[in-house]
């Protein structure tokens, strides 16, 4: 697949940005672990799944219930909140909060499969087998390869028609 087409969004570039900060070159480092040490975040477990900030550092608390595997996603979400939301949910507009909600899991996307690294891969032509390799490279469900992966080819195919 050509990506030199692909026009990438502002949360999209966000996460670039980051992730070069962090010196991220590869999806291994795409851990809880590598990128809350990068930042300087506490992780800690609880019944739910909430981040807070103390004294001016951040706390991502992940919801124990949770199989090690949802730990990752999970700490995205939450870094997403930590990283460019402000304000208690519990006193927002329902909107608001909606919106925050919406922009956490696009966040996680964008995080789990940075086009940064992306963009170096030798994709397949075949759909498939494209999202099999996104999915292995990346460590995230078929579901999110592909959601991911269709959301590229529709912004290469609209950028066509610019």
């Amino acid at each position: 697949m050509n990506l030199t087409k692909y026009q990438t969004t502002h949360l999209e570039d966000f996460v670039d940005e980051l992730y070069r900060r962090l010196n991220v070159s590869s999806p291994e480092q795409l851990t809880v672990e590598y990128i809350s040490t990068a930042l300087g975040i506490r992780v800690d477990y609880a019944p739910i799944s909430c981040s807070d900030e103390c004294g001016g550092r951040f706390i991502i608390y992940l919801n124990f219930n949770l199989p090690p595997s949802d730990h990752f996603k999970e700490f995205l979400h939450e870094l997403g909140h930590a990283m460019r939301h402000e304000g208690n949910q519990i006193h927002m507009h329902p909107l608001m909060r909606e919106w925050q909600e919406w922009d956490a899991e696009n966040f996680v996307l964008y995080a789990s499969i940075p086009f940064l690294l992306l963009r170096i891969m030798e994709l397949p032509r075949d759909q498939h087998s494209a999202i099999e390799l996104i999915a292995t490279t990346f460590r995230v469900d078929p579901e999110m390869a592909h959601t991911r992966y269709h959301q590229i080819l529709r912004r290469i195919y609209c950028s066509m028609w610019r």
